[in-house]
């Protein structure tokens, strides 16, 4: 997908300009990640639509007061979090989910890697040491 396809939510702001194929693993890697929770949060609905539906019937709860009807609200706040195919605007400051997760995880990773390729005085000179040690051996 070209940048002037992508939805304003999208999580590849986090893309740099890599030359390669990475983009499109990237991408591929997050759709299977939102494609397992969504699978996970399917899995867990279908059997508790049944139980809230039986307890609704007991109770004689209708309508918005029904435990079915609070299901399907749950339902949808969590697709807006999942955000399968990138429909909704993360860029929004009350949005949190899996996209929001991701970037912050990433650009941990990032910072993470970046401090550690970056060698200290200390590094170095320990480097040298472990390097004399193996010289010696």
């Amino acid at each position: 997908m070209s940048d002037h396809n992508q939805k304003p939510g999208h999580v590849d702001e986090l893309a740099e300009p890599t030359p390669g194929i990475w983009p499109q693993i990237r991408q591929l890697l997050i759709f299977q990640i939102k494609l397992y929770v969504d699978a996970l949060r399917d899995i867990l609905m279908s059997p508790l639509s049944f139980i809230v539906l039986i307890i609704d019937l007991l109770q004689g709860n209708k309508g918005d007061d029904s435990l079915f009807e609070s299901l399907l609200g749950f339902g949808r706040k969590t697709e807006k979090a999942i955000n399968l195919f990138n429909q909704h605007d993360i860029q929004d400051d009350e949005f949190n989910g899996i996209d929001s997760i991701i970037t912050h995880v990433e650009k941990r990773v990032r910072k993470d890697h970046k401090d550690s390729s970056t060698s200290t005085p200390e590094q170095n000179g320990l480097d040298e040491t472990i390097g004399k040690q193996k010289k010696n051996n």
